[in-house]
């Protein structure tokens, strides 16, 4: 009996650790089992899969009637009935799909509060963890989470302030006719889509990985699943994927260092909203449907700019991810009172 509990104990503790283990890993490793690798990862995509299962039909309805009546739809449509032209008939429906009006955007936006309480069950239900093993404590959460909107803004200014210096943005001023409720609304959608995606692939997946593997191991698996989750987004390249792979890293090493995940998710807000309603910027291959400033990608400068997929598929916003990393590894301290908690 005492060799069995002492193997479990061995089981739970990873190795090669770069810096403390916050509150909220060790918790979850205690008050739930761990699993290898593949099948963790395997029930990270049942339930991920059941989520978007019922976000998606939530949100079919609104999302059909609008494809249906769109004009690009019906002529993609027509197009394959009287060529057969498949290709060019789910190229349009994916155009349609990554330039939504601004509604309907929105819409879908506040729809992945379906995955935020899906995961918030599973994890409570099942694995019979507590918010705080899932990053979210409400310990200083306001502070936190301020500070993240603010830092998340900060490093897209400077990918944008990249651009500008090398010629391939231009802002041509504030858009005539952007709508001051439909930007208050994105702005309240990101904060839940940000928030949606830091639960699952650092609350949820990182962490639960983080039971039984080292924390390199739980960042690089949490991250590269995170970038793989953009696999099916509009204009993806090679280096747009391992942008989104680096994004997940700096939100992964921040929620480790911060020992909470609501930096993180308000970074990842902030983050996204001043790219596409602030900018004017496609968000990850999607089109914003309204912004306050009008910004012009240079063609020439799509290495640097991103081109179609927006900045996070060019390299101005790999230099600032890669600063970000190295700064949050080298510079910035464990929070105290978690790391008193990991000793």
């Amino acid at each position: 009996m005492e060799q069995a509990q002492h193997n479990s104990q061995h089981e739970r503790k990873p190795r090669r650790d770069l810096f403390p283990r916050p509150a909220c890993i060790l918790e979850a490793a205690q008050s739930s089992r761990s699993h290898p690798l593949a099948l963790e990862l395997l029930i990270f995509a049942a339930v991920f899969l059941c989520c978007a299962m019922i976000q998606g039909v939530i949100l079919a309805i609104p999302s059909c009637m609008y494809m249906l009546r769109s004009e690009a739809f019906q002529s993609a449509l027509a197009l394959l009935m009287e060529s057969g032209d498949t290709a060019a008939y789910m190229q349009a429906v994916m155009d349609v799909m990554f330039n939504l009006p601004a509604w309907l955007q929105i819409l879908n936006l506040f729809g992945t509060l379906f995955v935020i309480v899906g995961l918030l069950l599973y994890c409570a239900r099942i694995e019979k963890r507590s918010l705080r093993s899932m990053g979210l404590s409400a310990k200083g959460a306001a502070g936190e989470y301020l500070f993240g909107l603010l830092a998340g803004l900060a490093l897209f200014v400077a990918a944008i302030l990249l651009c500008l210096i090398t010629g391939t943005l231009k802002i041509g001023g504030v858009s005539e006719d952007f709508s001051f409720l439909n930007i208050l609304l994105f702005f309240l959608a990101y904060l839940v889509q940000g928030m949606s995606e830091e639960i699952l692939c650092r609350g949820y997946l990182m962490i639960s990985v983080a039971r039984r593997q080292s924390l390199p191991v739980a960042i690089l698996v949490s991250s590269l699943v995170f970038a793989a989750l953009h696999l099916a987004n509009n204009g993806l390249t090679p280096l747009a994927f391992f942008n989104l792979f680096l994004f997940g890293v700096v939100m992964a090493v921040y929620v480790v260092k911060r020992g909470n995940l609501w930096g993180a998710a308000a970074i990842h807000s902030a983050w996204n909203f001043a790219q596409g309603n602030l900018f004017g910027v496609a968000v990850s291959g999607t089109s914003p449907a309204d912004s306050v400033f009008v910004s012009t990608l240079s063609e020439r400068g799509a290495m640097i700019n991103g081109g179609a997929f927006g900045l996070e598929g060019g390299l101005a916003v790999t230099l600032v991810l890669v600063a970000a990393v190295l700064l949050l590894v080298f510079k910035l301290p464990p929070k105290a009172d978690f790391q008193r908690a990991a000793q």
